[in-house]
């Protein structure tokens, strides 16, 4: 933060995000094309500032962040951290234990040595001459943290003691003498050490008792610190890390305070969120960066997504979507199934079922955890699945049966018939599970072909399962024979959806596939995301959602045939 009006935040796709009304609105620029990523940026004031990212990238301004200037690293290595003192005097840290520094604004940088190949994550320069950096490296089952130090503005870097450290992640300094490093530790959590002699010598700070995975560490005054967890969550001290209280916010890998109130942090998916508070609590400024896992379209205007802490519906063939339900537990919902435009049931951490088309969920009893799949026939006769477990029901979830349990994994069921079911997963092959009488009994089918199905959609007998390394199988009487497909890729494919005999749409990494011939051929579509993907479901041949990592929806009228346009991404929810 600039100032308590004036935000600048950086990220993938090389975008440079800039808002001079304290975030109520941003606008976004990718000066340098959507190839590189931007990993982190420092301002001396209001104008000069530096960005530093992928493949040696370094980025120059001096108006604040409206224009930029590309200047030459001497590296193609990524950079991770940069720290400037000055207009004039700045350090820059990355991979291979890379250093980079400059003392005349960036005309040009030259290379330090750093004494190490670990990989560097952050810097920070308390004036010319005194810098600290710090990085980790995993290797051969070997967690190796590392922080350096320099005295003389970068000409040696010593290596100090970080015992215990397994992932310092963050460097930040208050005053001259004043900063702290915080990062985690696999076993024992949260880890954070300080200083108070300009990182001469650095002491533990109280443990925050907490097991988060530590990212990012500002100073809204002297003795005040917020730490934030990437995945959500950060702890807040008064007094320098004697004690440490733990508050809500939103997951962040970077943070930065104008004031000890006003303070705004970035993290995935491209999320915003603004404190006016110091931290205590936070606002999105963004879409809430729901990671979406799980979609079924009912009709072509209603459909219902899943995915972590949230339910969301539209009316309306998404052109709004409502948030319905939140918390959803714990964990990511993993997937949903409605068998019409009100009654549907979501699995993840509980199972939800709804009769009221998502207005009141009401939490139901499986007997079994980490539920990943379900698929109903009608109303009432449908499974679940957990990686171990076929559980069946009858009544609409009111009571539940164990029906199998073995070693290998699931990961997809498809209910044909009130009797016939197909489940999907691996046990080191493709594995595929088959009952005939309702569940009673389930007859395992293996196929040395690829290292597992993740997908599985059925039109009456027509179905069709998808895998690893683009493993694509076609049955077509119900699932007693299948027959392998060209699927043209060799990417993951995750989900699949068959809404007729004939057509079908399969997703996973950067890729949607589609048939309109029963799989003789399989094509992709012409729509360029860098998210992955997770969820399909069409209603029909031609109306049809993909949901992903990021919160992203896509929704095609026209079964994405011809355009990239066909495929329109809707706003994600309102509230």
């Amino acid at each position: 933060m600039l100032d308590a009006n004036t935000i600048l935040a950086i990220g993938e796709g090389g975008a440079i995000v800039r808002s001079t009304d304290s975030g109520n609105s941003w606008t976004v620029s990718h000066p340098f094309g959507s190839l590189l990523s931007l990993t982190a940026l420092s301002f001396v004031d209001q104008n000069v500032g530096t960005a530093v990212g992928s493949w040696g990238t370094i980025l120059r301004t001096l108006d604040g962040g409206i224009t930029w200037t590309a200047q030459e690293s001497g590296t193609t290595d990524d950079l991770a951290g940069v720290s400037l003192v000055d207009p004039d005097v700045g350090t820059a840290v990355g991979m291979d234990g890379t250093i980079l520094h400059t003392s005349d604004g960036g005309a040009p940088w030259f290379r330090q040595e750093s004494g190490t190949s670990v990989p560097l994550k952050s810097v920070w320069l308390t004036d010319a001459e005194v810098g600290t950096a710090v990085g980790y490296q995993y290797f051969l089952g070997e967690r190796n943290g590392v922080i350096l130090r320099t005295t003389d503005g970068g000409l040696t870097w010593r290596l100090q003691i970080s015992s215990g450290f397994d992932y310092p992640e963050q460097v930040a300094f208050y005053d001259r003498d004043h900063g702290m490093i915080v990062g985690w530790h696999r076993f024992l959590g949260s880890l954070i050490v300080r200083t108070e002699d300009g990182g001469e010598t650095w002491q533990w700070a109280a443990s925050p008792g907490l097991h988060l995975q530590l990212q990012a560490v500002t100073f809204p005054g002297p003795r005040t610190a917020i730490a934030l967890n990437f995945l959500g969550g950060a702890v807040r001290t008064e007094d320098f890390g004697d004690t440490w209280q733990e508050l809500g916010a939103p997951g962040a890998f970077g943070v930065s305070f104008a004031d000890e109130n006003v303070g705004t942090s970035v993290g995935r998916y491209g999320s915003i969120a603004r404190s006016e508070n110091g931290g205590r609590s936070w606002t999105y400024q963004s879409n809430e960066p729901y990671a979406l896992r799980g979609v079924s379209m009912m009709d072509s205007n209603t459909a219902t997504v899943v995915g972590s802490s949230a339910i969301l519906r539209t009316d309306d063939g998404g052109q709004n979507w409502r948030l319905q339900r939140r918390p959803f537990c714990c964990e990511a919902g993993a997937a949903v199934h409605f068998t019409d435009s009100y009654t549907g049931t979501a699995v993840g951490p509980d199972v939800l079922r709804t009769v009221d088309g998502g207005e009141t969920w009401t939490v139901q009893d499986p007997g079994v955890v980490g539920l990943v799949a379900v698929s109903f026939f009608d109303a009432n006769r449908g499974w679940i699945i957990s990686n171990q477990e076929i559980v069946r029901t009858d009544d609409g979830g009111d009571t539940w049966v164990i029906q199998w349990r073995g070693g290998p994994v699931l990961r997809a069921i498809s209910a044909l018939t009130e009797d016939t079911g197909i489940a999907v997963g691996d046990n080191g092959r493709s594995l595929i599970l088959r009952t005939t009488d309702g569940g009673a009994h389930w007859q395992e089918q293996i196929f040395p072909q690829g290292s597992g199905l993740y997908g599985v959609s059925f039109a009456a007998d027509f179905g069709t399962a998808v895998g690893a390394f683009g493993l694509i199988l076609r049955s077509a009487d119900g699932g007693q024979t299948w027959e392998i497909q060209e699927s043209g890729t060799t990417r993951l494919l995750i989900a699949v959806s068959q809404p007729e005999p004939m057509t079908a749409t399969a997703i996973g990494l950067n890729t949607i596939l589609r048939t309109v011939d029963g799989g003789q051929t399989w094509h992709q579509q012409a729509v360029e995301v860098l998210n992955s993907l997770y969820g399909v479901s069409f209603s029909d041949a031609n109306n049809g959602m993909v949901i992903g990592e990021g919160g992203l929806i896509l929704r095609t009228w026209t079964g994405g045939e011809e355009t990239a346009a066909e495929w329109q991404v809707p706003r994600l929810y309102a509230r």
